[in-house]
């Protein structure tokens, strides 16, 4: 069953950093690349939102010395 939903990441100050509408997306797995190459290093909060509920994961960005 295919969900239209919300893919967000916010910094740790709950600011959205970006955000992409899938219009929809199977149940279960789902793969999704974002280019990060630009923001800070630390820590962000990835959170997908549909009709079925929210879910949110922890996202740590380390850059290289």
């Amino acid at each position: 069953q295919l969900a239209p939903s919300l893919l967000e990441v916010l910094n740790i100050h709950g600011q959205t950093v970006w955000q992409q509408q899938q219009p929809a997306l199977p149940k279960g797995r789902a793969k999704l690349q974002i280019n990060t190459t630009d923001w800070s290093a630390g820590m962000y909060f990835v959170r997908l939102r549909n009709s079925s509920g929210t879910v949110v994961q922890k996202l740590i960005i380390q850059r290289a010395p």
